[in-house]
């Protein structure tokens, strides 16, 4: 049994664990968890990377075992969330229509949403905090995160991996400046994190005016303002297509 553990074959012990009962039991479920802690080291220490990132976009947290790994699965997962709003019509949740016309919804609520498609994706394996203060203003509402993503390693002991997210409309004035002044200065450095993501939310010009027209060309500036941020920091800019498939049908 302790060979089969250090091996991480925790499917021996499933079995074995819904056989017994009492102190049986009890032992193949230590032996259980033992395996689990186990395959999960394997899995992280001996996969190529390929196929380390193919399993941490599958929905779940347990290959993460630090910062660099958590900010992995979440750009993978908005890989996935990307698919949902593109083909199969999520994206309309994000605008309000009137007739053929429509206008993207507030910052606040696409937030809302990518950190709800996100927590289903992490499967109860960690939190996402929406709004968390960083400084306190004497009045008003002081500095605030957008989204902050926290898991539980796949370590013994295990520990906790964290990443921040700034979040900003394609309209937005702040667009090409909030990746340094925001992202950079106001959070990752007051928090003491150093993984991140510049998420903009876009749509093609012809259906939001304003848009930038090319968002291959914003990806690459976003990502020379990431790569000129310092050593230390690893920043992620993401472009998150809201574009909506096509104008509904106006009511008769």
């Amino acid at each position: 049994m302790d060979l089969l553990a250090e091996h991480g074959q925790d499917g021996s012990f499933q079995g074995l664990a819904a056989q017994q009962d009492g102190s049986s039991r009890a032992i193949a479920a230590w032996y259980l968890r033992r395996a689990c802690t186990r395959a999960a080291d394997l899995a992280c220490t001996s996969l190529p990377p390929d196929e380390l990132l193919r399993l941490l976009g599958g929905a779940d947290a347990r290959l993460v075992r630090n910062d660099s790994d958590l900010l992995d699965l979440i750009v993978l997962q908005l890989d996935d969330a990307q698919r949902e709003l593109t083909q199969r019509g999520a994206s309309r949740r994000l605008w309000d229509f009137d007739g053929d016309h429509g206008t993207p919804k507030d910052e606040n609520t696409i937030s809302e949403y990518v950190r709800d498609e996100l927590m289903v994706r992490l499967r109860a394996q960690g939190f996402i905090d929406r709004e968390v203060e960083v400084t306190r203003q004497l009045t008003g509402i002081g500095t605030r995160i957008d989204l902050t993503v926290t898991v539980l390693t796949a370590t013994h002991p295990a520990c906790t991996a964290r990443i921040i997210v700034e979040a900003k409309r394609a309209i937005n004035d702040s667009l090409m400046t909030g990746l340094h002044d925001q992202l950079v200065q106001q959070y990752l450095i007051p928090t003491g994190c150093r993984h991140g993501i510049y998420l903009v939310y876009w749509a093609r010009p012809e259906q939001w005016h304003g848009s930038p027209a090319d968002p291959a060309q914003l990806t690459r500036e976003l990502e020379q303002q990431a790569a000129a941020v310092g050593a230390g920091l690893d920043i992620r800019p993401y472009i998150l297509d809201i574009s909506h498939p096509q104008s509904p049908q106006r009511r008769r």
